[in-house]
């Protein structure tokens, strides 16, 4: 994520094969730098990559979310409303992120030609 009137990076989106659920094809993450949050552009960026995705083919994507992350909590929830994913509790495990480890929520959402309509 960059701002188009200087460059600056705000954040990023990213995709890599360490799921948890069995299932998932692929693993999303996303980060926002703490001064440009609530302003929409994880949400904004997340649906553009996931809906990019989708006209590729069909797949399973894997959204990770700790639950005391509120602000991740939100738009990680909203996102899979948007695109009529679903709760994986068998996905659910344990993550590090700033040497602190913490239950992470696995969330499923289905992409392509024959997914539930976003």
């Amino acid at each position: 994520m960059i701002r188009p009137w200087d460059g600056f990076v705000i954040g990023l989106v990213g995709f890599d094969r360490v799921t948890r659920s069995k299932r998932a094809t692929w693993n999303l993450g996303y980060w926002v730098r703490s001064s440009e949050q609530r302003h929409g552009y994880a949400r904004r960026s997340i649906d553009s990559v996931l809906d990019w995705l989708g006209q590729v083919g069909e797949m399973i994507v894997e959204v990770k979310v700790d639950p005391n992350n509120t602000a991740g909590s939100k738009t990680v929830y909203r996102t899979v409303r948007k695109w009529k994913g679903e709760r994986c509790v068998s996905g659910d495990s344990p993550i590090t992120v700033a040497g602190i480890r913490t239950m992470h929520e696995c969330h499923l959402i289905e992409l392509g030609p024959g997914a539930p309509t976003s």
